[in-house]
């Protein structure tokens, strides 16, 4: 198959499975090859990435449509997922983190946080105004 057919055929499937890996394996094309088509053709590139996002939705799709049978069916399971996704009502409330804390443990997880003066993005600018007025 010549280039532009495999490309066009990588991007057809990619859109249905959004695993760039397997459907490269799949068309017998070397990972270092879409790499290659996406460095000299940006286009690709940006049809590729599209093509993910579809496959993704596609994918999502097809996971709700199961959950939602399966829900039907009583499983108790599917039927929490369904609810925290998509009712607030049901979200469990997330841990928040307060930026100013110093030390916290959070569900095992040891956070410090450090906290510094200095700000490298303005250290540079300044540097760069001293520079300017020393010329």
């Amino acid at each position: 198959m010549k280039s532009p057919n495999l490309k066009k055929k990588y991007l057809e499937m990619l859109g249905e499975s959004p695993f760039p890996t397997i459907v490269a394996r799949k068309l017998g094309i070397n990972k270092s090859t879409i790499y290659r088509w996406k460095k000299k053709d940006r286009e690709f590139g940006y049809k590729a990435e599209e093509a993910i996002q579809k496959g993704r939705e596609s994918m999502v799709d097809v996971v709700e449509g199961v959950a939602y049978a399966e829900a039907k069916k009583g499983n108790m399971q599917a039927c929490r997922m369904i609810l925290e996704s998509n009712d607030k009502r049901y979200r469990k409330p997330r841990p928040v983190i307060p930026y100013d804390a110093p030390d916290e443990r959070v569900d095992g997880i040891d956070i410090t946080i450090h906290h510094t003066n200095s700000n490298p993005l303005e250290e540079s600018k300044d540097s760069s105004e001293h520079e300017a007025s020393q010329a």
